[in-house]
């Protein structure tokens, strides 16, 4: 009999970016791990601002600063009219009230022409306590949402069914008369938890759910012209660039700070690992000055051994110079990397740094350019992509240049980067106190993306570490057998590609000569590692029972869902080079010999090979439950009918 994943993995799972944990602001501005659960006495413990009786407290917390998702979206309006510089009094608060009921109309309209007036789904108004009573469910993504709608015409639901133990809602209808209705879902529980010894594994919710998401957008193109015609001005002027609204019409999935002021984070497991190295996620500045009104003070830095380097001068692998496609010239307008190639071994003929044999070996490389095309060829090198700039458009007023190449960003957890640094005897440990121990300063920010300057971090960490360790060890000149040492590890992907490879190293190492970044860490040692930051520590969110009897399930359609599921985690897998090694093509599940073929290579049986394609759910919870690695999960869902 085979194993078949739970329920509850399959509806609490983002299979791309599971919930990390939850970080706060606090009162004196400090950032701190944030383990809110909710607990008996959070039900029914604040007064109602829009009735009698007393209401459920804010997903995110008690206080001015946390509010019910209908709420916040009420308060975003509010700001924006206040930004403008016209006073929000009551009738202007009362008129927002009335849009909001219209987006809160337009959504019902379509539930009632496809499920009819007694649908469970139809929302209640804005002042109903339904929008203010804490109802979980599991974490429904906008690949699931979308596969729901195609597959039924219908949007999500909005209610789940009374539990045992629930209590029922009452709400006044239109009529005035008190009726029993269904309880409404308002928030989402954990994608599911990241495989990290810093992640939290407690439950929480992890973000809200807004169901009028939709309707937001149109009826606002409204109340704006409702304001100008009513009083002659442009309350809502410039709302289309409120990035805190467009949080709420964006998505279904309204993300924490949105309903606390920017001052509750809900983190991925890649923000987990920027805060363990004393970053602050770029997602959370933004949302904290969006709602603050102003940047987030980081406090003072401690002195690190070595800053201020560079974002180049370190040394590379060959898969971070080697190009697997040659590049091609992008659209009108599109970013010329050639050309900025070009105009920077122009420019060395008139620096006064450069030795005649750097001007001689520029002068070559345009040559060949010309009659072999050695630039075009280097287009698509990792490396020459973060140091030239990307192909978004450069007519744009804010040209970004992002999407340098996968092969090199991705933080530490990069497994092309696990498989150098692992090769080199190094662990995570050991580029994590590296790291923590130097600052690098970007200094062709004009011309590079972030996710290049991330990248020049970590090879900078790897080059420090592993001269450390060198060092350690007594080798001679420890910085520059580091350098060798990375250089030379690994083989290229394809032995055509040697050329290309020189001509990037060279380019490289005329740009680190044109601009004065030599290798680091000449002298001194690393020392002892900096200690990893407070909000960085394992810590669970406490068991909360209270929350556990929050949740409902939404009646959706699981094959589907489940279907969408292996279909997202195939097209990540077939960019795996590790998992393609043992994928073999054209094998069937319903060939023997192709199972057992394919289990002998892998070291499976052929029942567990059986098992593997009939589990369903999050592959790496199937790689648990069968007792084998992930890339084998991955290689067998693929070999057998995954692409």
């Amino acid at each position: 009999m085979f194993k078949t994943t739970p329920r509850s993995i399959l509806m609490g799972g983002n299979l791309i970016r599971k919930s990390a944990g939850r970080i706060r602001v606090n009162e004196n501005g400090e950032i701190e791990k944030y383990t809110d659960t909710l607990e008996e006495e959070d039900f029914n413990s604040v007064p109602n601002p829009y009735g009698e009786g007393m209401i459920d407290r804010a997903p995110t917390g008690s206080g001015p600063q946390h509010r019910h998702m209908i709420d916040a979206l009420l308060h975003t309006i509010m700001r924006i009219i206040a930004k403008n510089g016209f006073k929000v009094g009551e009738q202007i608060k009362n008129e927002a009230i009335n849009g909001i009921d219209h987006m809160i109309s337009r959504r019902n309209s379509r539930v009632i022409e496809t499920e009819g007036e007694d649908s469970p789904h139809i929302l209640s108004g804005f002042r109903s306590k339904r929008w203010r009573t804490l109802r979980g469910s599991g974490h429904v993504d906008e690949k699931q949402r979308d596969e729901y709608l195609k597959q039924t015409g219908r949007h999500l639901p909005v209610t789940t069914p009374l539990g045992e133990g629930d209590e029922p809602m009452y709400v006044r209808n239109s009529k005035g008369e008190v009726v029993e209705v269904p309880h409404q879902v308002n928030f989402f529980g954990k994608k599911g938890n990241v495989d990290s010894p810093d992640s939290d594994k407690g439950n929480s919710i992890d973000s809200v759910f807004n169901p009028i998401w939709r309707d937001i957008e149109p009826v606002m193109e409204s109340l704006a012209e409702h304001f100008v015609n009513k009083y002659g001005y442009d309350l809502l002027g410039d709302w289309q660039r409120d990035r805190a609204l467009k949080r709420f019409y964006r998505s279904h999935v309204v993300p924490l700070s949105a309903v606390s002021e920017g001052t509750v984070f809900g983190l991925r497991e890649d923000e987990l690992d920027d805060l363990d190295l004393e970053k602050i996620p770029s997602r959370f500045l933004r949302h904290y000055e969006d709602y603050a009104g102003k940047r987030y003070a980081l406090p003072a830095a401690e002195a690190k051994e070595f800053g201020n380097l560079s974002h180049s001068g370190f040394p590379v692998p060959k898969y971070a110079l080697e190009a697997t496609e040659r590049g091609r010239k992008g659209g009108e307008g599109s970013y010329n990397r050639l050309a900025a190639m070009q105009q920077f071994l122009q420019s060395i003929e008139g620096m006064e740094q450069m030795s005649p044999e750097d001007k001689l070996s520029a002068k070559d490389l345009l040559a060949r350019e010309a009659s072999e095309g050695a630039l075009t060829a280097n287009i698509k090198s990792p490396k020459l992509t973060a140091l030239f700039g990307v192909g978004t458009r450069a007519d744009k007023d804010n040209d970004r240049r992002t999407d340098t190449s996968s092969r090199i960003t991705g933080g530490i957890r990069n497994p092309r980067f696990i498989d150098l640094y692992t090769g080199l005897g190094l662990n995570e440990e050991q580029i994590k106190a590296a790291k923590r121990n130097s600052a690098v300063s970007n200094s062709m920010k004009d011309t590079t993306s972030k996710d290049a300057a991330d990248a020049a971090e970590k090879f900078h960490a790897l080059h420090l570490a592993l001269t450390d360790q060198y060092r350690q060890q007594g080798v001679e000149n420890a910085h520059l057998a580091a350098a060798e040492a990375i250089k030379n590890h690994g083989q290229l992907k394809s032995p055509g590609n040697q050329q290309q490879v020189e001509d990037a190293q060279l380019i490289v190492d005329l740009y680190n000569r044109a601009y004065g970044h030599s290798l680091q860490f000449e002298g001194g040692t690393q020392g002892e590692a900096r200690p990893a930051p407070a909000y960085s520590l394992p810590v669970d969110t406490p068991y909360s029972q209270a929350l556990q009897g929050t949740f409902g399930i939404m009646n959706m359609n699981m094959p589907i869902i489940q279907q969408s599921f292996e279909t997202l985690q195939t097209m990540s897998a077939i960019k795996d080079d590790r998992v393609m090694k043992h994928v073999k093509k054209g094998y069937s599940i319903n060939s023997y010999n192709d199972i057992r073929s394919f289990a002998l290579s892998v070291g499976l049986t052929t029942q567990d090979v059986q098992g593997i394609v009939a589990t369903k759910g999050d592959w790496e919870v199937v790689a648990k439950q069968w007792n084998v690695s992930p890339t084998i999960v991955k290689a067998t869902k693929v070999t057998f009918g995954g692409v």
